[in-house]
């Protein structure tokens, strides 16, 4: 496929931002949006250079000129979207969270392999530049054994009942919205969790506000917090026996890694702080120090990996070389990590009712 023709499902802030990654993504154009108004999807058309505007949504994956459709309806509309495109043969990518429950997701999963249909949550963390090159470094044992992962994404929100980040109907909540980035990322690099623990603080429309998430594996902990009530710092730490990596805020889209090894140290052995302090006393122990520092503590490595725009090109570019190679899934993003976070998310959601 040289080219491919997207189609994009509402009008919102999301989808705006998806028209801006069109543009940036090589063999892109956008062909058709459709909005519950005819005005908003005209507008829209306008606006982001779409060429057709419906105001159905079942007229413009009937649309012969598609040939993949970005959802960018509210949560809640997800899972039935997802269906109407994949029963219509359209290529789905489908915004984050790919559905409300484990059950409506294995829905949708079900009927893209049914039609044959490629389909992928639009995770586009995972294709920024940077967070390919931290599961490389990883997956090549830079950083030893991994041992422990902490991701944390907040964003205070003024609370409005009409809002769909406060909505429990239209799939609200900070975990929805904001967890799900630092949990695809857990799963990415650990797989499915053999416990998962949650505590949330619920405000008052019902949706949690501010929420943390404890993964257990058989040798490994990941730990995420995501609000509405606070900004938090936005960052990550992926750390092993030998090293760890620094991921930048912002974690959704970062360009920067910090990479710092170590050696284990024996039980008893002099700590840099000790063996400065000898340093300072011990005639001509100094340079010693000097040399011997560079075993205790190198230098972090900074890796720099910036792009132009927000970054969403990229899994949009990811789903044209997967339909042009004939695939029906992404290998990067595939649907059983989809359906794990789904699990995880509901998981969480239970232990709040306990």
């Amino acid at each position: 496929m040289t080219g491919c023709r997207w189609g994009i499902l509402g009008t919102g802030a999301v989808a705006r931002k998806f028209a801006l990654g069109l543009k940036l993504a090589n063999g892109a154009a956008l062909q058709a949006v459709a909005s519950r108004t005819m005005a908003n999807a005209e507008q829209f058309a306008r606006e982001n250079d779409a060429k057709q505007a419906f105001d159905s949504y079942e007229t413009l994956v009937a649309d012969p000129s598609v040939d993949a459709v970005y959802i960018a309806t509210p949560n809640h509309l997800h899972m039935e979207h997802s269906v109407l495109c994949l029963e219509h043969g359209k290529a789905v990518l489908c915004e984050k969270p790919f559905a409300l429950t484990a059950e409506q997701a294995r829905t949708v999963i079900a009927t893209a392999h049914e039609r044959s249909v490629f389909c992928m949550e639009a995770m586009w963390t995972r294709f920024i530049p940077a967070m390919r090159e931290l599961v490389d470094l990883v997956q090549a044992g830079r950083i030893g054994d991994l041992r422990m992962v902490r991701a944390d994404l907040g964003f205070p929100l003024n609370f409005k009942a009409e809002s769909r980040f406060f909505d429990p109907d239209l799939g609200g909540g900070a975990l929805f919205d904001l967890g799900v980035y630092p949990l695809a990322l857990m799963v990415q690099l650990l797989g499915k969790p053999t416990t998962i623990t949650s505590q949330a603080i619920l405000g008052r429309s019902g949706v949690d506000e501010h929420t943390t998430v404890t993964l257990g594996y058989p040798q490994q902990l990941a730990q995420l917090s995501c609000s509405f009530q606070t900004r938090a710092s936005n960052d990550a730490d992926i750390m092993g026996s030998r090293g760890r990596v620094h991921v930048d805020a912002p974690l959704v889209n970062p360009q920067r890694l910090t990479v710092t090894s170590f050696t284990p140290r024996a039980p008893g052995a002099a700590t840099p702080s000790r063996a400065r302090g000898l340093a300072a006393r011990v005639p001509c122990a100094r340079s010693a120090y000097r040399v011997v520092r560079g075993f205790i503590g190198p230098k972090p490595q900074h890796i720099r990996r910036p792009f132009p725009g927000t970054g969403i090109q990229f899994e949009i570019e990811e789903v044209m070389r997967c339909l042009a190679a004939g695939k029906l899934e992404s290998e990067i993003m595939p649907l059983s990590d989809t359906l794990v976070c789904m699990e995880i998310v509901d998981a969480a959601r239970a232990c709040w009712k306990r």
